[in-house]
């Protein structure tokens, strides 16, 4: 390439910005970089090589790729066509290419057309996706292999296949926000029960232990539904005995009741219990078979914005203890609260635990009270936040574990009803690994003949 000399005095000028200037032009824009030569000499060529970004450019546009340095650490690419992803999504080996997978790549193939036509020097349009491979570089960032078909824009008949190799690159990191971590802001936690039993009494316990004990800026407001509290003895006496004791044991703390004889409902029980706080109370769905610890509540008070952002926590739960003990080894079933595939799995289908603001719940209409029986007013809640907007802050939480219990489904529930019970049901009994060995197990002993 030809230089030309500048004078001394406008480079000192101009030196500083024009660096500035083009290593952000390089980092975000995307721009064809031929290897040599002009773009008219790719014409010459019969089946040219388009490299979009020279050694030049990438010393400043783009780092060195990852490398591995053992087998466990290559990065595997998902497989892709214009309808599916192959690879490892929450055990599902195949998903629809919808959503924002298909916008990223929408975005980038519209660039690689553009620059395609610049580098052929004719007109040139993405007439379909053939496949493609891409995979997440943690070194330079996401990383695509395209094949694509083009044809030409005066001829249709003119077919091109090509193979693009791109490189999304990492940009400047740009800070959107600054707050405490940790604060003090009092988290309301409302759970809904229908009777006292023995998974109510631990979960007490627990929350004492967790947070009354040491003193946390809790409130815990239980919505009792069905109770019979006219009577002398019943449930109604026990649980109301129960929030007296722990009055007068932490008179420091709020624990509260909220008495309805309405049939038992989750989301009206919650419903009720967001009527008692202010619109500025943070508040945390609770579920009286899951087990917390402390330092929930900096994630509950820091991810939920009031007016900008909801939480909702992906849970850990429990696979049956003794089929977790009975096919798994000994040192990882050891404390069945610990987090492994051994002891339990992500509930990623679950959105029933959200902590939020009272008024970003009003905000998008609250639970649906119309849906009746198990499950349902969740989903619909969370889908009422996505379209909303507020933000949907979706992430693993360890803090959160449901214990494992026996359930059943009840047959009167509605077909999609019975069918998400019956699911949740078989996915949180065991993993696929414990299940086959039991199988395998009861199969292989040898059968009394009667």
């Amino acid at each position: 390439m030809c230089r030309r000399k500048m004078p001394r005095d406008i480079l000192k000028l101009s030196g500083a910005f024009l660096l500035g200037f083009l290593t952000s032009y390089l980092i975000n824009s995307t721009v064809p970089c031929p290897g040599g030569g002009d773009l008219a000499d790719l014409e010459s060529k019969q089946e040219p090589e388009i490299k979009l970004c020279q050694n030049e450019r990438n010393s400043v546009q783009l780092r060195e790729a990852y490398t591995p340095s053992t087998l466990f650490d290559v990065i595997r690419y998902e497989y892709f066509t214009d309808r599916h992803i192959y690879g490892e999504f929450d055990s599902d080996p195949r998903i629809g290419f919808l959503g924002h997978h298909k916008g990223d790549l929408t975005h980038i193939l519209e660039q690689l057309s553009s620059l395609y036509h610049g580098a052929k020097g004719y007109d040139w349009f993405l007439k379909k996706i053939i496949d493609g491979y891409r995979r997440f570089d943690p070194n330079r960032g996401e990383e695509y292999v395209l094949n694509v078909e083009l044809r030409n824009t005066h001829d249709q008949s003119k077919k091109d296949v090509q193979r693009f190799e791109v490189v999304k690159p990492f940009s400047t990191a740009h800070l959107l926000n600054i707050k405490p971590y940790q604060s003090s802001e009092t988290v309301h936690f409302i759970l809904p029960i229908s009777k006292v039993t023995n998974r109510l009494r631990t979960f007490l316990k627990s929350f004492e232990e967790t947070f009354l004990k040491p003193k946390e800026e809790v409130h815990l407001l239980l919505v009792v539904m069905e109770f019979n509290f006219q009577a002398k003895e019943g449930d109604g006496v026990i649980v109301r005995n129960l929030v007296k004791d722990l009055r007068i044991r932490y008179p420091q703390h709020k624990v509260t009741m909220l008495q309805t004889k309405r049939p038992f409902s989750r989301a009206l029980g919650i419903d009720l219990g967001t009527k008692q706080l202010p619109e500025e109370a943070l508040m945390f769905f609770c579920d009286v078979d899951v087990t917390l610890k402390r330092d929930f509540l900096d994630r509950c008070r820091s991810t939920a914005v009031h007016g900008r952002q909801v939480y909702y926590p992906i849970v850990f739960s429990q696979y049956d203890p003794e089929l977790a003990k009975g096919y798994s080894p000994v040192t990882k079933v050891k404390d069945l609260l610990d987090i492994n595939k051994y002891t339990g799995h992500w509930i990623t289908y679950g959105f029933g635990m959200v902590c939020l603001h009272q008024a970003d719940y009003r905000r998008v209409g609250g639970f649906d009270l119309s849906i009746t029986g198990w499950g349902g007013e969740d989903v619909d809640l969370y889908l009422k936040h996505v379209k909303s907007d507020l933000k949907v802050f979706r992430a693993m939480d360890p803090s959160l574990i449901h214990v494992y219990h026996s359930r059943s489904c009840d047959p009167n529930l509605t077909k999609e009803q019975l069918r998400m019970c019956i699911d949740s049901m078989a996915e949180g009994y065991g993993s696929k690994t414990q299940l086959a060995k039991m199988v395998l197990r009861n199969k292989m002993m040898p059968q009394n003949d009667e």
